[in-house]
């Protein structure tokens, strides 16, 4: 009797655990493309700060990407470099360890689609916007509604490519 009730206690906690970090990974998701759309800088470190506090398995590449999209909102060509490149080498160590995931490969997209052609970070495009289309509909449906969003606006993936 004792160790079925260690059992359930521990089952319990354990289902527990797992529900509360995946309600964590969708707040930190929400709260990456809130940031990343934005345009503000300010919004961007405060995402950047919750993020790096959650530590989620997406943790890496949200700061990545977060940094490489506020290089372009900062003053002075060496700083927007600088932040750019630390942003890069973040977010592309984590497509490496995980390359088939589609929705680090749709960020991807939308940061060379608006990054200047002079920092020559467009070479994926192409594979990404192919990666995106295939596997839209297996996204979780926020990353969806992201995609969708994202595609009314863009020039390179259009609603129409998603159907």
């Amino acid at each position: 009797m004792r160790l079925e009730r260690s059992r359930f206690v521990l089952v319990f906690l354990l289902v527990a655990v797992v529900s509360i970090a995946g309600k964590s990974r969708v707040q930190q998701r929400e709260l990456f493309y809130e940031a990343f759309s934005s345009g503000s800088a300010e919004q961007i470190d405060q995402a950047l700060a919750a993020i790096k506090r959650a530590n989620g398995k997406l943790a890496i590449a949200y700061e990545g990407a977060l940094l490489m999209r506020k290089a372009g909102l900062i003053k002075g060509a060496g700083e927007k470099l600088k932040m750019f490149k630390k942003g890069h080498e973040l977010f592309e160590s984590e497509i490496a360890k995980d390359p088939g995931n589609v929705e680090l490969k749709f960020i991807r997209l939308c940061i060379q689609e608006k990054a200047p052609k002079i920092l020559k970070y467009r070479k994926e495009l192409d594979e990404d916007k192919a990666a995106v289309i295939k596997h839209f509909s297996m996204l979780p449906q926020e990353v969806q509604k992201q995609v969708l969003d994202y595609a009314a606006s863009s020039e390179i993936l259009t609603e129409q490519d998603l159907k």
